[in-house]
């Protein structure tokens, strides 16, 4: 009985301090945390010092001096994180492959050039700073990410205008972030699950969630450049034929805010949510140079809406309710999307002044 009754105040005390220390673990300040920062820092200084030099010594001798310490810093890295001492070799990396980037952004003139030789800086940092730190996989699938966003903005932009590069980029990528939720389910195996399991044992709700959690680590940079690219074509957009463009920017914001929901990891639903902000901000930017009263309404509501969940909690049935309404939503908006692209591109209009 005396041990039965000194144990549980321990558990119970345990039990109090384990959220205590799991917060603290996230909030304290380490050295791994500081070696983050510094790393950040000292990117974030160099584009800096490198968008400054650009402007006071012109983006050719810009280009030049931004590659020069760009290569160094690349193969400096390689060999620190070789060595082990990833905590500066990591940033190194990416500061040489930032400002290698930022070289040949400068350096070039055409735009579709410079978007090629961007993608290409960007994803043989990625794939090298992968290899180097014993995440080759990973590395690999968000330099093909990077690499093949900007083959296909540079393409697109090569052979249309802006415009309409952007509504159909934007279309495009709304349905990439359509198809990775299932690959994830896909590589997961829990498409097999029953075949895998034939005894039909229970499945925990947490070996789904690691499952899917572990893919999407994967994946992320995929779903990131897609919503980047969503977010773009989307801004784009709105220069398009009167009214289409609008329509496309909202229907591809969207969404983005009904896909999320598909994404487990913070990152990417923060990737997702930012893009539709930046779109329905744009729209009312644009909407706001004909009056002064509907944008400020809009934007006032736009900036109440995400509160009132949080001040007033729904409960399980308007959740459900909620839920079928965005399915309801979405599904629509997919059935939109590309008649209303098409306008924006203009084609309603050629079609209409051809007769």
């Amino acid at each position: 009985m005396l041990t039965t009754t000194a144990t549980r105040p321990a558990d119970a005390a345990s039990r109090q301090t384990s959220p205590a220390v799991s917060y603290a673990d996230w909030t304290r300040w380490d050295e791994r945390t500081a070696a983050r920062v510094a790393g950040a820092a000292s990117v974030l200084l160099a584009l800096t010092t490198a968008g400054l030099a650009a402007v006071r010594l012109g983006s050719g001798a810009a280009a030049a001096v931004g590659a020069a310490v760009a290569l160094p810093a690349v193969v400096g890295g390689a060999l620190l994180c070789r060595g082990g001492r990833r905590a500066a070799g990591v940033p190194l990396l990416g500061l040489g492959g930032s400002l290698l980037a930022l070289a040949a952004w400068l350096g070039l003139q055409a735009v579709e050039i410079r978007l090629v030789a961007g993608g290409a800086a960007l994803g043989g940092t990625v794939a090298l700073l992968g290899w180097r730190t014993d995440r080759f996989r990973a590395a690999v699938v968000a330099a093909g990410a990077v690499v093949a966003g900007a083959v296909l903005w540079a393409g697109a932009l090569a052979v249309v205008e802006a415009a309409t590069a952007g509504a159909v980029l934007g279309v495009v990528s709304v349905l990439v972030l359509g198809v990775v939720p299932r690959l994830a389910l896909a590589s997961t195996g829990l498409t097999r699950w029953n075949v895998r399991r034939p005894d039909a044992a229970t499945v925990r709700r947490h070996e789904v969630d690691t499952a899917l959690a572990v893919t999407h680590r994967e994946l992320a940079p995929v779903s990131i450049v897609a919503a980047a690219s969503a977010t773009a074509g989307g801004w784009l957009a709105v220069d398009g034929a009167a009214g289409w463009g609008f329509g496309c920017a909202l229907l591809v914001a969207l969404l983005l805010v009904s896909r999320c929901r598909a994404y487990p990891l913070t990152v990417e639903v923060l990737a997702l949510l930012a893009g539709a902000l930046l779109l329905a901000v744009r729209v009312v930017a644009v909407w706001s140079a004909g009056t002064a009263v509907g944008p400020l309404v809009a934007l006032g509501v736009l900036c109440l809406l995400p509160l009132v969940p949080l001040a007033a909690p729904p409960s399980e049935q308007v959740r459900r309710r909620a839920r079928q309404t965005m399915n309801v939503a979405e599904s629509t908006a997919v059935v939109l999307l590309l008649p209303v692209a098409l306008g924006a591109c203009g084609l309603y209009d050629r079609f209409v002044d051809s007769f």
